[in-house]
């Protein structure tokens, strides 16, 4: 991924401080969804998310939004087999 240009961190700075007018938000705010949606499909060719309906334990721990009430089921139906 590219890193952020200068101008666009320094809008980001002035919209954290509350300083930016309602076009550098506008920016700012276009540019932050744009590096999302670039790091979810990122993340979808590099296999952690997108798999499809069936999602293993290893799977569900290498992606970012594990559901930890669905891991414990898991580790404990694991359990009642032991």
């Amino acid at each position: 991924m590219d890193a952020c240009p200068e101008n666009i961190y320094e809008m980001i700075m002035r919209a954290d401080n509350g300083n930016a007018s309602e076009e550098e938000q506008k920016k700012v705010d276009g540019y932050i969804l744009s590096k999302m949606n670039e790091i979810r499909f990122r993340k979808v060719a590099m296999g952690f998310e997108g798999g499809g309906a069936r999602r293993s334990p290893g799977r569900m721990a290498e992606s970012s939004y594990v559901n930890v009430t669905e891991l414990l089921k898991i580790q404990e139906d694991e359990d009642d087999y032991e």
